[in-house]
């Protein structure tokens, strides 16, 4: 288990430095001048170049990719007399003349456009987009796992064919399709769901206010695609595990079919079945842009969105890392229960 945990560590910093890297360089390839898109070109020339030199914009790009993962590493030597101390969040460990040693939380630094840390944006927006992610997987999964033993247990018959054509069509469709779709329909001409809105919003008094009917539509067009995987990924699992020698023994023994299918077949569908809900996961939470954008539901994929149009070098690294991270969480998980659900599997490095 630790030697797992150790590799899956290493990659997943490997690859947390890769991106990083590969960010800054396709942005400073870029034919624009960063610090002089965010001040406008009515800015004078000493504002620019202090932006300039806060960010080492003026740095060679290597230098600024080994800046940048320097503010990500959690150990740290740094002057005293550097202003970025003033946002780390770091314990002193021991100091050596002008320079300190220190623990700290990996820093995203500062938003160009709003001037906020980007760890405080990407904490206010990934929440709702969690949530959206969470409850899209798992309305899909129940369901995809119930239609799919139903059209298993009633294998060529009507239902069966109609949940499979179904299930067929709906995945062929993106998901940022079904969210214009849903949105026109549900939201625009029937007028049942509304369009656009966030998680959490302001209400007529300019009070923060929850409200889940925002929920609704996004759900419903991202949870779509992987209900179909799913539903048709159970049904050959169940109809696979069915014809097993140990159901047979168990209807022998006497168990009845509800028990049959709850601690069998169901259980031993389960591998292929997770991991087919790990990879959606890490889908919906990238596919959850688009979405996001159609209905301006405020989420990480919104606010990566605005990163992008506003040139906002920091955002735009600090979302995608957190992206990043997130799948190899997903991926993680995923690999954890295997062992948890299947005793027959072994997690190794």
């Amino acid at each position: 288990m630790f030697s797992f945990l150790l590799k899956k560590a290493l990659l997943a910093g490997a690859t947390i430095i890769t991106v990083s890297s590969l960010v800054i360089i396709l942005i400073s390839w870029a034919p624009v001048d960063p610090a002089r898109i965010n001040f406008g070109q009515m800015a004078d020339e000493k504002t620019v170049a202090e932006l300039r030199q806060r960010f080492f914009l003026d740095k060679p790009v290597h230098i600024q990719i080994l800046r940048y993962l320097g503010d990500l590493s959690p150990l740290q030597i740094v002057s005293q007399t550097d202003p970025r101390i003033i946002d780390y969040k770091h314990i002193k460990i021991c100091a050596i003349h002008e320079f300190q040693f220190i623990i700290k939380w990996p820093y995203l630094r500062r938003s160009f456009v709003s001037g906020s840390l980007v760890s405080e944006l990407i904490y206010k927006s990934i929440v709702p987009t969690f949530v959206l992610s969470v409850a899209a997987l798992f309305i899909s999964f129940v369901l995809g796992i119930i239609l799919g033993w139903y059209a298993a247990v009633k294998r060529n018959s009507t239902a069966d064919k109609l949940i499979i054509f179904f299930t067929s069509l709906l995945y062929s469709i993106p998901s940022f399709v079904m969210a214009i779709f849903v949105s026109l329909l549900l939201g625009y001409y029937l007028g049942w769901l509304p369009i656009q809105g966030s998680l959490w919003d302001l209400n007529d008094k300019g009070e923060q206010q929850l409200y889940i009917q925002n929920l609704i539509l996004p759900i419903l067009a991202l949870s779509l695609r992987p209900l179909s995987q799913i539903t048709q990924m159970s049904r050959s699992a169940v109809l696979e595990t069915m014809g097993s020698s140990f159901l047979l023994t168990a209807k022998a023994k006497g168990l009845s079919q509800n028990q049959i299918v709850l601690y069998h077949t169901l259980k031993n569908a389960m591998n292929p079945l997770l991991t087919v809900a790990g990879s959606w996961f890490a889908s919906l939470l990238a596919g959850a842009f688009f979405v996001e954008f159609v209905f301006n539901f405020k989420g990480m994929g919104l606010l990566t969105i605005q990163a992008v149009n506003q040139f906002d070098i920091p955002l735009l690294t600090g979302c995608c890392i957190i992206t990043v991270c997130l799948f190899i969480g997903v991926n993680l998980v995923t690999d954890l229960l295997y062992a948890v659900i299947d005793p027959r599997v072994k997690v190794r490095g």
